[in-house]
């Protein structure tokens, strides 16, 4: 798989594309925070990331968590434990996170794709990179949905559920992007295109619910997209939904 890219999106976010998922960097003077941390074994370049702006990951403070999939938190807790990071996420999915219950794919769906070259190059990635580890958060602190914020830069929380229960986007105002999670990407390792797109039905915890509720993202004014998995876009959530299949 590929290696990692990092773009800066405008002051105070950068964004980092993965090998097989991606994270957000959020920088201002004196803070340093993370919009998720990719799977366990992303920890070295979650770090090379962090000093490619400058900063470290004992300056990381925060981190904000789209859902609690073991490809978005898998240093999450290592953060916490390790440098005292608060991690936040929304209510309806804090429970998720500190793994009160579990809505991911499991090993015997998740097999099911080894029948091609693509998923069997996916599961290697999963496996290697710590797909089954435990990454339960033990101290998860709540944030409100649609109220914004101030982190290092301003955040409204968006909750979109589906893929998870308490799925939730972010908006970035001050930069015009969307970091949207797992809700719609560009992109993943076993599908054979790129542009706007949704996982595959197994990943959903409810497809349907996944669908309907992407209409929450058309009210943010993003102009710029960052997914959980495949390369930013310039394009409003409005543009980018209505390219779906």
């Amino acid at each position: 798989m590929p290696g990692m890219t990092i773009h800066r999106v405008g002051d105070g976010v950068t964004f980092v594309e993965g090998a097989a998922v991606n994270w957000v960097i959020l920088t201002s003077e004196s803070r340093t925070a993370l919009i998720d941390t990719g799977y366990p074994g992303d920890w070295d370049d979650v770090c090379a990331s962090l000093r490619a702006v400058g900063r470290e990951a004992a300056q990381v403070d925060s981190v904000y968590v789209t859902h609690g999939h073991v490809d978005h938190i898998g240093s999450a807790e290592r953060l916490r434990r390790e440098h005292d990071a608060v991690i936040y996420a929304t209510e309806r999915e804090a429970g998720h996170v500190r793994r009160e219950y579990l809505e991911q794919v499991g090993i015997d769906r998740a097999l099911k794709v080894a029948t091609t070259a693509r998923g069997r190059a996916w599961l290697a990635h999963v496996m290697k990179n710590g797909g089954l580890s435990n990454v339960a958060v033990a101290e998860v602190a709540v944030i409100p949905d649609g109220a914004e914020f101030a982190a290092p830069v301003p955040m409204v929380p968006i909750v979109v559920p589906g893929h998870t229960t308490g799925h939730t986007a972010y908006y970035l105002p001050s930069v015009g992007a969307l970091v949207t999670g797992d809700a719609l990407v560009t992109g993943h390792p076993l599908s054979t295109r790129t542009g706007p797109q949704m996982l595959a039905d197994m990943f959903h915890h409810d497809v349907d619910l996944a669908r309907r509720s992407l209409s929450a993202l058309i009210a943010s004014e993003a102009v710029t997209i960052l997914p959980g998995h495949g390369p930013m876009m310039q394009m409003t959530p409005a543009e980018a939904i209505s390219q779906l299949q």
